[in-house]
């Protein structure tokens, strides 16, 4: 890179979901990771039982 102001990496607004029960968390991600795989479509556009959802705020450039 030729100047120094180069934006590199740039994120705001993130949110990462959790689930509360570790057994039904990776019950999710077994069913998230197969529709994936199958491309059907995300039907997990609320929040799940026993899901919460933490947003992240940050600007951060490297």
């Amino acid at each position: 890179m030729s100047n120094s102001d180069d934006v590199l990496i740039k994120v705001e607004n993130v949110s990462k979901k959790f689930c509360r029960s570790l057994k039904r968390s990776m019950l999710y991600g077994i069913e998230d990771i197969s529709r994936d795989l199958l491309h059907l479509p995300d039907k997990a556009v609320n929040l799940r039982k026993d899901e919460i959802q933490v947003l992240i705020w940050m600007f951060r450039i490297f």
